[in-house]
């Protein structure tokens, strides 16, 4: 059992620090608002699928990591990774016989709720107004979603079939 934990863990690890880089990754500047919250998405799929495992401290981990690579006052990310990590293990029993599609409503309602806090935290602490554009990068990963249901869902069958081997 112990392999198969180390395993999951290292496995959502490397995923999550591929999301911080994709996040961090330079776009064009006409393309930078687009660019998808891949960290929070990731880290959601994560919570969802093993909510017991995966959750509080790679949320707070990276959360101040994030806090770090966007310069923002230490805790703002943390907080918000951190409450995401626990609405998504609340919830994850009613959505445990959901199909991935299907928590795209979800997973969007705690996008919006990460980029609602960090807007306001933008304003109350920064006192700086993202604008409209902060908004744009829901969408985008609400279209991300998808692809990274795809990618992880194999590799989470073959975590869940080595499980029930040993």
């Amino acid at each position: 059992m112990l392999p198969n934990t180390w395993q999951l863990n290292l496995f959502a690890v490397a995923t999550l620090t591929l999301a911080a880089v994709l996040e961090v990754w330079p776009m064009p500047e006409w393309l930078a608002p687009w660019q998808p919250r891949w960290l929070t998405a990731t880290l959601i799929y994560w919570c969802f699928a093993y909510p017991g495992k995966i959750g509080f401290a790679l949320a707070w981990l990276f959360g101040l990591l994030s806090d770090l690579l966007a310069g923002s006052w230490l805790g703002v990310h943390v907080v918000s990774y951190c409450t995401v990590a626990f609405l998504s293990a609340r919830f994850h029993r009613t959505l445990q016989l959901s199909g991935p599609l299907q928590k795209i409503f979800p997973a969007s309602l705690l996008l919006a709720g990460h980029l609602a806090y960090l807007h306001l935290a933008s304003l109350l602490f920064f006192q700086f107004n993202p604008g409209l554009e902060h908004w744009y990068s829901w969408l985008s990963s609400l279209l991300v979603w998808p692809l990274l249901c795809l990618l992880f869902a194999p590799l989470q069958r073959q975590i869940e079939n080595d499980r029930s081997i040993s």
